[in-house]
């Protein structure tokens, strides 16, 4: 069974270094798809979520990308937790599901494979 959940390797992939005072931008910088202001033919909009559960040290953010141009995929979705470093947020953990394109597999959010 595949897992509900896709691991981002945070420490390799650069992510780690992200940090502001906002934590929405520093989730808009770690996982928008909208890559030097060119966007995606076919892109329908990307939400942010944002809690913070027990203190102000913590946030929660879930991030999603719908409509996007992709034969087998059609949304993306990352759940992360932020932790307040001094004056900064900055990323400590995150993970990543996706709906799939219909008929190309599964239509709620997980981790599988779209075909």
């Amino acid at each position: 069974m595949a897992p509900n959940y896709e691991i981002v390797d945070i420490q390799n992939s650069g992510l780690a270094n992200i940090r502001d005072k906002d934590p929405r931008m520093v989730a808009i910088r770690a996982f928008s798809i909208y890559k030097g202001g060119i966007v995606d033919e076919g892109l329908r909009r990307e939400v942010i979520s944002l809690t913070y559960p027990d203190s102000k040290r913590q946030a929660n953010i879930i991030y999603a990308t719908y409509g996007v141009a992709s034969d087998s995929v059609s949304s993306y979705r990352y759940v992360a937790i932020l932790v307040l470093d001094g004056e900064l947020w900055r990323l400590k953990q995150a993970k990543k599901q996706w709906t799939c394109q219909p008929g190309r597999g599964h239509q709620e959010w997980s981790a599988k494979l779209c075909r």
